[in-house]
């Protein structure tokens, strides 16, 4: 009974630093940019504007040479605003992840419909829950979640260079 107080205090606890948590800021250090590989997708946003998509291919004190679908360009340092890098996408690991919330969530909902003898206490139901309906709870949650997992946002950019 106490611990059913402090479950959503608990639960609160273990969530909270995940939501507050921030992505570092991006480094201003150019030498950062030459440790890419050079199979990895930027995005180069320039100081007067416009946006450059492709891949570093040298970084030296000055320039950067960027490899984008036109060829190659080089771009001095003061041109640059900031670079950015394409991070995988995650879809895989969200649909996992949105399968075992949603096998879960299933298991506790057919756990819920459960018709026993005694029901004194607990999430009690009459019997006109059949046994299969309760089985069919548990893969309709799977699915559910494993759907929802693979629609959530995967992937993005993350900043590694913002001039000063």
């Amino acid at each position: 009974m106490l611990l059913r107080g402090w479950f959503p205090v608990l639960a609160m606890g273990c969530y909270m630093p995940a939501l507050f948590a921030q992505s570092p800021p991006p480094s201003k250090d150019w030498v950062s940019l030459g440790g890419c590989s050079p199979q990895a997708e930027v995005r180069i946003t320039l100081v007067r504007g416009g946006n450059l998509r492709g891949s570093i291919r040298n970084a030296s004190a000055g320039s950067l040479v960027v490899k984008t679908e036109d060829g190659k360009r080089t771009l001095s340092r003061q041109e640059i605003g900031r670079v950015q890098l394409k991070r995988p996408g995650r879809r895989g690991r969200h649909a996992l992840i949105g399968l075992g919330v949603g096998a879960g969530g299933g298991a506790i909902g057919a756990a819920a419909l459960h018709k026993s003898k005694a029901c004194s206490t607990g999430f009690c139901v009459g019997p006109d829950v059949a046994s299969d309906a309760r089985i069919a709870i548990v893969p309709a949650g799977a699915l559910i979640g494993a759907l929802v997992g693979a629609a959530l946002p995967s992937g993005g950019w993350t900043g590694i260079y913002r001039a000063p």
